[in-house]
Order: C-alpha cells, then structure tokens, then sequence
C-alpha cells in the first residue's frame, strides 16, 4: 500500500513541478526559436520550454540522438526528405533525430520525441507530428505506463509568412504551436489540450524541380533528298503542349528568310503550317519536300540558290525557347549523257533506287548468337558425338565466325558459323527508326546433356540509337534434365546499341553491321547466361525492291566481328568430374571416365543443364 501511495504522491508531485515549471518560464516559452543561430538546415524547435526547466531544475537528463542534437539550442532536427511545392505554398518537410528524456527520481523512465515532420496548409498553418514513445511510473523494468513508438499529430502550427528563400534553402518560422488532443495523449496527460507548445524555426531545401523541356526535332531523311519531290517525316519532343498558349507552334519549309517568323509570310514557304502538339511534348508530320517550288506569294525559290530547311519556333512571340532549324541537302539532278530518251524525247535522268516505306521488301540478317555456345554444342566437351547444329526455314550457316581449333574450322564436324536468316517483313520510317521481321531457325541439340534448343524468326526493332532482337526461343529438355522446358514465342531476347555501328544508307540498302547485342532475358536460355551476358554482334541489310544488296543474290556474306567478347579456345578451364558408374540413377553421358569440364563453364559457356546433371549423378 505505501508504495502504491508512494507512486501516486510522485505522480502529484510530476505535475505540481511541471506546472511550475511553467509558471516560472513564463509567456515567453512559447517563442523560443532558437535564437540567431537557428540559420542552419534543419528544424530548429525545443518541443515545450516547461518541459525542458523541469528537466533542468530536478536533475533529469536530456539525451539527443540519431542526429538530432542541442546545438543551436534548444534543439536542432536534421532535414530528411521534402515534398513543399513553392508554387503552391503545401507540402511536408521530414527531419529526423530523436531527443530523450529521463528523470528516475520522478518515475519518468523515458520520453522520447522522434521523427519530427512539419506540414504546410498553403493558408499560413499547418500540423506538426512526431513519433512518441514513453515509460512512466511503477519501476525501470516494469513501468506502469508504457507507450510504444506511434506517430501522432503532435501540435496545431501558425506560420509568421510563407516560406521564404534564402541561398538555395527555403526558411519559414513558426509563431506559435498548440498541443492537440492526439498530442496531450502522447504526453501522458501532463499538458492539456491547446496548451501552448515551443515556436520555432525551419530551414530546409525544396525538391528539385525537373528542367523545362527543350525542343527537339529530327527530320527523316534529311540528306540526300530527290529534288524532284522527297518524302519527309518530321518528328518533335520536348515541346510543351501549353509553351505558347493558345498560339502554338508553327512549321515553315525553306530558305532562311527574314520574314521567318511574320504571320502573314507564309506564302514564301513550300510548307507553312501549325503544329500538332501531343499531350507529352511530341508531335509527328510527314510531307513532301522539293529542291524548288514558286510560294504561294508567286515568288520562285530553290535550294541551290539558297539552302532549304525546316524551322520551328512560337508563333506570334518573341520567346526563342522553341527555335529549331533542320538543313536539308538535296541529291545532285542526273547529268547522264547516255540516258535514254523519255517517250516525248528527253533526256530523263536514271532512277534512283531510294529506300522508302513502300518499297522495303528484301535483306537478311546475320548473327551467331553466342560463340562460346556455338562451340560447346559444335565441339562438344570430350567430344560432340551425336550433336549437331542445323538451319532451316529460311536459314542457313555461313563460314563466317567459323569455331576452329588447332587451326581447323568445325573440328567435329559439325557447321559452327554464323546464321544468316531471310527478309520475312518491314516496317521502314528511316534509317533511325525501322522493323524488320526475318525468318529462318536454327536448332542445337546436344543429347548426351538432355536438351534441345531452337531459335527462330527473328526480329529487328531499331528506334534511335537502340534496338531490340526479338525471337521464338524453345528448349527442349529430355527425361532425367535438370531444367524445365522453356517455349517463349517472341520473346525480347537482346539489346542492341547502335552508338558505335557501322551503317549506311545507299543504292537503296540500308547497311547496319556490328551492332553489340546483351541478352535481356535468362529465362530464354533456362539459366545458362545471366541477363546482360554478352551475345554475338548483329548485322542486318534492309533493302528496296529495287536494290541489290551486298554480296549478290546471297546477301550478306559478313559484317561480323569474329569471336566477339566470348569466343577465346581458352573457354572450359581444367575441372575434372568422374561420372557415377550407375547409369540407373540418371541419364548417362556415355562419357565413361573422360573428364568433364563443368563449373566454370556454366559461367563463361553457359552450360548449367550440365552442372545440375553432374551435381545429380554424384549426390547418387
């Protein structure tokens, strides 16, 4: 009984102390900021000026951590993180940082405030919440009263203006802060509702906010234009729908004129139009352009006598923001003295035979996909008897990339070089930004490892600098496999970078060689490779209807770098396996007591269906 007398004599005593406490600080607790050096980022707020004389005045202690501390006084709160939006005058600014609190002599075995997070209504208030957690009364190992850690709408906040800038920081001060229900709650009960808490003060920095858009605009092709008329498409980014209000944006085709920008001079231009801004900046027109033409202001012009191109900028403004010029080059016109005469007896020039959109009809592909795998199924380990690699469908093996050893190209006998598959389809914009769907598969079997695999029906997809190779992937896994089948129709198999490429674009072929291919997916290999493995580069012809491509009616014959980055004969380092004498427990390899390169030939090779088999036979 006395101790429980005892108990409720300090929890009296608490509250007598702390009311004061209070009366000793006086008002002006309530507009404690800090002081002049709360300039620093951070939020600089003493939670209650009562509280803390308490503390001080009977022997308790104050314990900042996790970044928060005392210095500026009262207390400093780090910045952790900010959604403000200046323009808008709301949003939350986070700190961080803990302050503890302890007084065992009163039965306050801890109070800790954490977490601080200080939120602007845009109308000069806001909210102030904390995480807050306590141990009050009964004994150090068994308190009475017992808080977990809970974040809480600590105090109600009036602001003394919006916040303002200073350096790269925004500061806002707080005028007065006001304990909530929630808040009186966290506090045990000490303070009431409304109770007036510590002003303060904030220093923080703003999100960063993302750079305006800049224009951007590409025309395709743009270069050696058929005088006689071109088709063009003209494509924009980065143009904000509403840049220009409700003026927009205009496109002009021509010399560079000093009326560029005047309203009522687009009849000096082949092409004078508004653009068709999309919601995401971008925009697309696709027109025809010549090397000479008469305006609609009766006024002839050609490119010869001064330079075409395509302008863009705002219309009716002064603003330079959305300024772009494009030059446009035109082909030389035929000057061939043997060209036959047209049927009214002049001298028509030759055809040009130009890759367009309509006339996208022939071309191949050549690609290895990866030479360390071509020379683990072509050359087998401890030999490739009963293996073999075929092309069908459109496909066929070249001599190029050839696996050799000693000397001696397919040294088993079966065909190791790279594929070639045929034109199947096209989708052809420019030289930039094309489709192409080839045909032809290629098979791998390797029976003494239990699996098959297919590749078929590639596909090109090229917009930029990037592409991506699609294409049906299949492996086939026999009884006894470690690994399951895998039947992925299209999958996105590679990434193409064509930064570095060798491309050109002449006689109506369009030539894009040694294009550096990773692979995107692992699950088409069933795990052999990681994704990000480096495959066989890729080289592709596209071609018109009316063009030869390169190598005759064959098509490309190279264009592929040999070996690669994985095609050294050092691939299958010395790491011997003797495989169980049982053939029961697991299909056997035939192999006897031939060693078996293994381990480090699933990470350079690619060979896991062989590991997972070898793991299986000596687990029996």
């Amino acid at each position: 009984m006395r101790t429980i007398w005892r108990r409720l004599g300090a929890a009296a005593a608490t509250l007598t102390l702390l009311a004061g406490a209070a009366l000793t600080a006086g008002p002006a607790a309530a507009q404690d900021t800090g002081g002049e050096e709360a300039s620093a980022t951070g939020l600089h707020w003493g939670i209650k000026q009562s509280w803390r004389n308490y503390m001080t005045m009977f022997g308790g202690t104050v314990t900042p951590a996790d970044g928060a501390s005392a210095d500026p006084e009262p207390f400093s709160w780090p910045q952790r993180a900010s959604t403000f939006d200046p323009e808008t005058g709301t949003g939350t600014v986070e700190f961080g940082g803990s302050v503890g609190f302890a007084m065992p002599g009163h039965f306050i075995w801890d109070f800790t405030f954490a977490d601080p997070k200080v939120t602007f209504d845009g109308d000069g208030t806001g909210s102030l919440k904390g995480t807050v957690s306590y141990a009050f009364y009964g004994t150090a190992d068994d308190p009475q009263q017992v808080r977990e850690p809970t974040e809480v709408v600590f105090a109600d906040l009036t602001f003394e203006d919006a916040p303002v800038a200073e350096g790269d920081h925004l500061a806002a001060t707080i005028t007065s802060a006001t304990l909530t229900e929630e808040g009186a709650a966290a506090f045990a009960g000490f303070y009431e509702p409304g109770a007036a808490l510590d002003a303060g003060r904030l220093v923080f920095t703003p999100p960063a906010t993302e750079p305006p858009p800049t224009p951007s605009v590409t025309v395709t092709p743009s270069t050696g234009l058929n005088p006689d008329g071109a088709e063009v498409t003209i494509a924009g980014t980065g143009f904000a729908p509403d840049g220009n209000g409700d003026k927009g944006y205009r496109l002009r085709i021509g010399p560079g004129l000093d009326v560029l920008k005047d309203p009522a001079a687009g009849g000096a231009y082949q092409l004078d139009q508004a653009i068709p801004v999309n919601g995401d900046g971008t925009w697309q027109i696709t027109t025809t352009v010549k090397a000479a033409y008469t305006g609609a202001d009766g006024v002839a012009r050609t490119a010869a006598a001064t330079p075409f191109s395509v302008y863009t900028f705002a219309a009716e403004s002064t603003d330079t923001t959305w300024d772009t010029v494009t030059a446009l080059t035109f082909a030389p016109p035929s000057t061939d003295p043997g060209a036959d005469p047209g049927p009214d007896g002049d001298d028509d020039p030759a055809p040009t035979c130009v890759l367009t959109q309509e006339n996208a009809a022939k071309g191949d592909l050549l690609w290895g996909l990866r030479k360390s795998f071509r020379s683990y199924v072509g050359v087998g380990i401890g030999g490739a008897e009963g293996n073999s690699i075929t092309a069908t469908d459109g496909a066929v093996i070249t001599g190029v990339d050839e696996v050799a050893r000693d000397g001696v190209p397919n040294p088993a006998g079966v065909p190791t070089g790279a594929y070639r598959f045929a034109f199947g389809s096209a989708q052809f914009t420019s030289a930039e930004a094309f489709t192409v769907q080839y045909r032809g598969t290629v098979t791998f079997s390797y029976p003494s490892h239990f699996f098959t695999f297919v590749l078929g029906d590639p596909k090109v997809v090229v917009d930029g600098g990037t592409g991506t190779l699609y294409a049906d992937v299949e492996l086939r896994t026999e009884e006894g496999a470690p690994s399951e089948p895998v039947n992925l129709p299209g999958v996105a198999l590679a990434n193409l970078d064509l930064a570095g490429a060798q491309k050109t674009n002449e006689a109506g072929v369009l030539s894009v060689g040694n294009v550096p291919a990773t692979l995107t997916s692992s699950d088409a290999f069933g795990g052999f490779y990681e994704d990000g493995a480096e495959l066989d580069p890729v080289s592709l012809t596209l071609g018109a209807d009316c063009a030869t491509l390169p190598g005759g009616p064959g098509g490309n014959t190279g264009g592929v770098s040999t070996g690669g980055g994985n095609s050294g004969d050092d691939l299958v380092p010395d790491v011997r396996f003797r495989p169980q004498a049982n053939p029961g427990d697991l299909a056997y390899t035939g192999l006897g007591s031939w060693p078996i390169y293994v381990g480090v030939t699933l990470l350079v090779a690619g060979v896991a269906l062989t590991l997972l088999a070898n793991r299986r036979r000596s687990r029996a």
